[in-house]
Order: C-alpha cells, then sequence, then structure tokens
C-alpha cells in the first residue's frame, strides 16, 4: 500500500469516527451529514474541505493533519451549516472570495458556541459581526477592502491592478484577513429543497425525543420552512384588489380637488386615480429571473392602476420609470445599481415627488435598515430567496423567493 493510499484510508476512517459522534451527540448536524456523499478531492482550491448541494468534498492530508476529533467535527458542522443556511445560493452577484469569508464568520460564530467542538487553527472569527447575516457581513468586508485599497495606493504606491511600483504584489483580499477557508460549490433547486426537508425532518425528530440541541439560528429557519408556503402572488393580488375596490373615506391623505386650496378633506379612495409605486432593490439581491416572474405574473393587476412607477434603487436612487402597462417594464428600465442597499432614499424621494401612493410593493432581500417612520399608505415587502427573515415593523412581508 502506497503512502497515499494509507493517508486516503486514514482520512476515511477520521470522517467516519468524527460522523459517528456527531450522529450520537450532535444528531441534528449528524443526520444532515448522513445525507451527504463524500469524496476526497486533491484539487480543492482551499486544501481543506468543502461543500456542494451533495457532496462533502475533502483534502485528505488535511483531515489526517487535524489536531483533534473535536476540531474534525467542527469543520464538519461549519459545512452543514453552509447547507442549512442556504449560503450556496445566495452569492447572486457579489464577489465570490469575500462572499467566502462572509459566510465563514457566520457559521464560525454559530460553531464557537456548540459543546465538545473546535475551529482549526486560523478559523475566521469576530465577535463583532455576532448576530448579522452574510450579507452584512459581506458588505463590512467589501468596505474594508475598498478602504485598504485607497491606503495602501496612498502609501506605497500600488496600482489598482494590485502591483507596486517595484512589481512586487499586493494581495487584493479583505485585509490580512486568510485563515481557514473552504470550499463552497452550487447547490440546484432540487437539492436546496431536501436539504430543507430533511432540516425539518430531524429537527423535529429531535423534539419528539427532547434530546439534542438546535442553535437557535436554525431553529428559526426550520419554523419558517414548517409554516404553510403563502401563493404570493395571490395575496399581492388579492391586496392590491381589496385596496383599489375600498370604496371608503380615508384620512391618510387629502382630496386632490381641494388640495391646492389649502383645505385638507378626507378622499373617496375608490374615486382617486390609482397609483401603484414598484421598488426594485438593485443591489445585486434580487435576480433576474425573480425580477422576470414577479413582471408576468402581475402583469394584469398593474392594469388596474392609472399610473405605476418603478423605482430602482440599491443605496440611491438609480431611475424612476413610469409605465402603464408592466410588460413592457423590462424593456424600458434598465435596474441599474448593484451597490450596498438603503430603503430611506424610496420613501424620501416619494415624500419629495408629493406622492400618496395605493400601494408600495418593495422587492428586496431585506438586509438594510427598515425606515424609522410608517408612511401613511399600505406597504408590501416582498422578500426574495435567501433574504431576511424576521417581518418587517410595518406593512406586509412576504417571502416571494420559493418559486414553486
Amino acid at each position: 500500500m502506497t503512502e497515499r493510499e494509507i493517508i486516503s484510508k486514514k482520512a476515511k476512517r477520521c470522517l467516519q469516527q468524527g460522523k459517528s459522534q456527531l450522529v450520537l451527540n450532535q444528531p441534528f448536524f449528524g443526520n444532515i451529514l448522513l445525507s451527504q456523499i463524500y469524496e476526497e478531492c486533491n484539487t480543492l482550491p482551499h486544501k481543506t474541505m468543502g461543500v456542494t448541494g451533495k457532496k462533502l468534498l475533502y483534502d485528505a492530508d488535511f483531515v489526517v493533519g487535524l489536531d483533534s476529533i473535536s476540531e474534525l467535527k467542527g469543520v464538519l458542522i461549519h459545512e452543514v451549516l453552509h447547507l442549512a443556511l442556504d449560503h450556496l445560493s445566495r452569492l447572486q452577484m457579489r464577489d465570490p472570495e469575500t462572499w467566502n469569508m462572509a459566510i465563514d464568520y457566520v457559521a464560525n460564530l454559530i460553531v464557537t458556541r456548540l459543546p465538545d467542538v473546535l475551529l482549526p487553527k486560523g478559523g475566521l472569527l469576530d465577535w463583532n459581526y455576532d448576530g448579522m447575516s452574510a450579507e452584512e457581513v459581506y458588505d463590512i468586508l467589501i468596505k474594508e477592502i475598498e478602504e485598504n485599497k485607497k491606503s495602501k495606493s496612498s502609501d506605497d504606491g500600488s496600482s489598482d491592478d494590485g502591483s507596486s511600483d517595484d512589481g512586487s504584489s499586493k494581495s487584493k483580499d479583505a485585509g490580512d484577513k486568510v485563515g481557514f477557508r473552504d470550499y463552497h460549490g452550487e447547490v440546484s433547486e432540487e437539492e436546496s429543497k431536501q436539504i430543507k426537508k430533511i432540516m425539518v425532518s430531524s429537527y423535529e425528530a429531535l423534539t419528539s425525543q427532547e434530546k439534542g440541541d438546535v442553535p437557535g439560528s436554525l431553529v428559526s429557519i426550520i419554523n419558517q420552512l414548517k409554516e404553510p408556503k403563502v401563493d404570493w402572488r395571490q395575496f399581492i393580488r388579492s391586496t392590491i384588489v381589496d385596496i383599489f375596490n375600498k370604496l371608503d373615506f380615508s384620512m391618510s391623505r387629502g382630496n386632490r380637488h381641494f388640495l391646492h386650496m389649502g383645505y385638507w378633506f378626507p378622499s373617496l379612495v375608490g374615486e382617486e386615480n390609482k397609483l401603484i409605486i414598484i421598488a426594485v432593490d438593485t443591489s445585486g439581491s434580487v435576480s433576474d429571473s425573480l425580477l422576470e416572474d414577479f413582471a408576468s405574473e402581475t402583469a394584469a393587476l398593474l392594469e388596474l392602476s392609472d399610473k405605476t412607477l418603478v423605482m430602482s434603487c440599491d443605496a440611491d436612487i438609480q431611475e424612476v420609470v413610469e409605465t402603464s402597462k408592466y410588460s413592457d417594464l423590462l424593456k424600458e428600465a434598465r435596474f441599474s445599481g448593484r451597490g450596498g442597499t438603503s430603503f430611506d432614499p424610496v420613501f424620501n424621494k416619494i415624500r419629495e415627488l408629493e406622492l400618496t401612493p395605493d400601494v408600495l410593493v418593495y422587492l428586496t432581500d431585506g438586509y438594510a435598515n427598515y425606515p424609522s417612520v410608517e408612511p401613511h399608505y399600505p406597504v408590501i415587502w416582498g422578500i426574495g430567496k435567501g433574504g431576511r427573515r424576521d417581518d418587517a415593523p410595518f406593512g406586509i412581508t412576504l417571502q416571494i423567493g420559493d418559486m414553486s
């Protein structure tokens, strides 16, 4: 038997031991690990471990070289968390290496709270990120990268391509935060659904047996998965139709026929011109496919309005498009942006234009601070796949990422 074969065999034994201990002592994570196909891979970009939708890839030298079985269990749980938290499908338009770091920070903060497991040496850990989403950590890291580039450029004459004047290489990563890194592959929609089913069934089995601890951050996600799915298309349709069919006096806005005279009279909502405003988060969190699906499903709805305004917004308003037919919207709007995320510009723009929409529909991932003041018009928050799970402080919050 060659040395390579000996190392491969030892790595398999270590993995089996780690899985067995987790099935007994951390059954929630152990059950998900049992669903994975284990495959030795010597070509991983980081010579450690990696995970795809159905495979757990590992470098045998890395597995054998870990200091203890506790470290191996920590890495295995780290990989499971990427699956449980749906990290693999949330990359969107983000930089892959920086996203890799962001999701590692989030996973490692959970691992450190678990009993009898350890992080390997150099594991990315920063308690300043505690309680943050991967998207929030990513935004901070991106800001650090930009600041480091500017600092290096001014300090030692580095150029934008990462090279200094003497031709030496300069790191483009987020400062010097290198540490333990792993590989994150792709996950299909079907694989993602299967993982979620395993999570729910494993959690329910543990709950009935009153054994095993599941991190609170995962419990909230599991409870969301257990709840019956709301058909967001039908819900938005019925909600807007209900708003438009109201024939009652409203004090939320004045009758437009008298406002120019300085009088504030309640308006008969059903007799007013109907205005829908759709805000689209263009920070990279709303996929083109989700936008197209939303457009096709709500085209008939928007025919009910006399005017529709579509606002593209990341950290600032990028464009405002007026259209009477949403079917033409994808041709008229560029949906530019791809910066950070802020909700305030949309609400500020509506005030600036002195508009009172019958409804504002905001398509976003929800990862930004909500406005502190509730507007005097209905708001529907459409949260895309991988988005924020908690409800907005006002309006109606719908999880619309599941297109099934």
